[in-house]
């Protein structure tokens, strides 16, 4: 008789039980209960890696990787942070196996040290970038793109040029042979320095057919300079409370989502009123799903945002779907408390819009992704 294995044995009930748990912790926890749960739970485990300088975690963790290499393709995510010299940690992990790597987070200080980082843009499978740091000049900041991975289709900047404009004539091919089609970019970035570089001819990157563009800063679209079809490719705009709202919105005649970075709790009834009185009647008209960023949230204040969401269907009348995203905040430390009370709401504020909610710390949004 065939001897019939435990249903927690079983990969498809043992990749759906994981896949529930989010703390390292009891990660680690459940790759010890049997050698059939290593692989899941380490893949869990290791799929998302933060490294910073002079961290607990840059000390245990790097070790680990250059020791057991075989856990370095469970990564996917790969967040490095450098805000000081480090002539030993940038140089080792770039020289890690990375096979799987989709999404890479650098931010760094301007010094030659942290330059090695910059060759994990070579990586493949690379999907989705940011880079928020400082440059001397435009050549540098050319020279990181050289063989980039061509699969890139992400691109989120805020850079600090202390060269005030693109060189004409550069001595350095400023991207790669064909240049990569882009289907997301934005970050903070200086509007003025940044139009030049996308636009010149040598430039790694094509922005003419858009999905999702971040407008942070007054004026972007301005100096951007998009033609009509490529703003009619745009079916998502992230915005911040404070700037979005200008008269460059009426121009993105295919945009039916937004994506409001808040600056403290955008569902404030104030945040409401504002974009009410601010976003342009013909752009609302034509939002059907927004997604709101709640940063700094404590479990009390979600007592009031039912009747806040009640208002969200007069400022867009043609609202379908409300996406929350609760980020790490004050509701960190007592995150279980701040799910339960959540999960207590009334979310279908109106039978005609579904309300949804994530928790950054336990499955991270990126601005880009779809809301429909």
């Amino acid at each position: 008789m065939a001897c019939v294995k435990n249903p927690l044995e079983l990969p498809e009930l043992l990749d759906q039980t994981l896949g529930l748990v989010h703390a390292r912790r009891d990660l680690c926890a459940s790759a010890l209960v049997s050698r059939s749960w290593v692989h899941p739970a380490q893949s869990r485990l290791f799929s998302s890696v933060e490294l910073r300088s002079g961290s607990r975690e840059m000390a245990l963790l790097l070790p680990i990787l250059q020791h057991s290499p075989h856990l370095v393709q469970f990564i996917s995510a790969l967040a490095v942070t450098f805000y000081s010299v480090d002539t030993t940690h940038p140089s080792k992990i770039m020289n890690l196996p990375f096979s799987r790597l989709t999404t890479l987070d650098i931010r760094t200080i301007n010094d030659p040290s942290t330059a090695p980082l910059f060759k994990l843009l070579k990586v493949p499978s690379l999907v989705d970038v940011t880079i928020f740091t400082a440059f001397k000049e435009w050549d540098e900041f050319a020279q990181i793109w050289e063989g980039c991975s061509t699969a890139i289709q992400h691109l989120s900047l805020r850079l600090v040029m202390e060269q005030p404009a693109l060189p004409t004539h550069s001595t350095v091919p400023i991207g790669v042979h064909r240049p990569i089609k882009l289907k997301s970019f934005g970050g903070q970035i200086p509007a003025d320095k940044i139009a030049p570089w996308l636009f010149d001819p040598r430039c790694a990157f094509d922005i003419s057919n858009l999905k999702a563009l971040q407008l942070y800063k007054p004026g972007l679209l301005t100096l951007l300079d998009l033609s009509a079809e490529s703003l009619d490719s745009i079916e998502l705009l992230s915005l911040t409370i404070s700037h979005a709202f200008d008269a460059s919105l009426p121009r993105f005649h295919h945009v039916t989502q937004l994506d409001i970075e808040p600056k403290v709790q955008t569902l404030d009834p104030s945040n409401i009123d504002y974009m009410s009185r601010n976003i342009p009647p013909i752009v609302r008209h034509r939002i059907s799903a927004v997604r709101f960023h709640e940063s700094g949230s404590s479990p009390d204040y979600l007592g009031s945002l039912g009747e806040q969401l009640s208002k969200l269907h007069d400022c867009f009348p043609q609202l379908r779907i409300v996406m929350i995203n609760f980020r790490q905040g004050y509701g960190q430390r007592d995150a279980e408390l701040f799910k339960s009370r959540a999960r207590a709401l009334n979310w279908r504020v109106d039978p005609r819009v579904t309300v949804r909610y994530n928790f950054d710390w336990e499955n991270r949004i990126p601005w880009y992704s779809k809301i429909l």
